[in-house]
């Protein structure tokens, strides 16, 4: 079930908040945020049709009954909240005394191993949908979730670099290898210059992530990571 949480924002108004938005964002050193709100399309208008197009690309939930029964210093201190408000900067306070910093690590351990009640689980994996308007006939759904619920995944990604990395080889370069954008540029350049007679194909799944059965997706992760499925089974409560 899709809840939506919608603003109603006036057309006229959108220029000079737009306008206050980048200079924001160039004061604060975020230059290249600046540089996407100038060029993104906007957030989408409020209507039937934007509300359409985000539920036909949610995640469908059908089969989940079946299964699911150092970190703020390197994030973006400037980064969006979730719904609770917090960002990265109110954990990095956090941080600055031993005894918050021991509550806080207490709490993550708790999402990290799923031992936090259901509810609270709901109130922290709930995110802030936003729809950009992609085009007249279509929306790219961004989704902000909890500081602290990415901080936890943020450290298990950095914790697993290796594990993960070696699972996902040969086949991908975007999880956990560093240049890999890089490595698959030149890997391809290469296969081009030896072989003059073969072509290359790019490929685009139209909203890859979102139509991927979650049944399979935490399959996998009881099979090979079964000390992380605490954590992103509560992610599908």
């Amino acid at each position: 079930m899709i809840k939506i949480v919608t603003e109603k924002v006036s057309s006229d108004s959108l220029p000079t908040k737009l306008i206050q938005s980048v200079k924001s964002k160039i004061r604060d050193g975020e230059i290249s945020r600046a540089e996407n709100r100038l060029t993104t399309a906007g957030v989408a208008l409020f209507s039937e049709a934007t509300i359409d197009w985000l539920k036909k690309k949610h995640p469908s939930c059908k089969d989940l009954e079946e299964i699911c029964h150092q970190i703020p210093s390197s994030m973006s201190l400037c980064s969006s909240p979730g719904r609770d408000g917090w960002h990265f900067e109110h954990l990095k306070l956090l941080l600055e005394s031993d005894h918050t910093a021991s509550l806080l690590h207490i709490a993550c351990n708790g999402v990290l191993f799923g031992s936090i009640p259901t509810s609270l689980a709901t109130a922290l994996v709930g995110t802030k949908l936003i729809s950009f308007q992609k085009n007249e006939c279509d929306v790219r759904p961004i989704t902000v979730g909890s500081c602290i619920w990415r901080l936890v995944a943020k450290a298990v990604c950095v914790q697993l670099k290796e594990v993960i990395s070696n699972y996902l080889a040969p086949h991908q370069y975007g999880v956990c290898t560093p240049g890999g954008s890089e490595m698959m540029t030149h890997l391809v350049q290469l296969c081009l210059h030896q072989h003059p007679d073969w072509i290359a194909l790019k490929l685009d799944a139209k909203n890859a992530f979102n139509t991927i059965s979650r049944k399979s997706i935490l399959t996998e992760i009881a099979s090979h990571f079964p000390k992380l499925f605490p954590f992103i089974s509560k992610c599908y409560v």
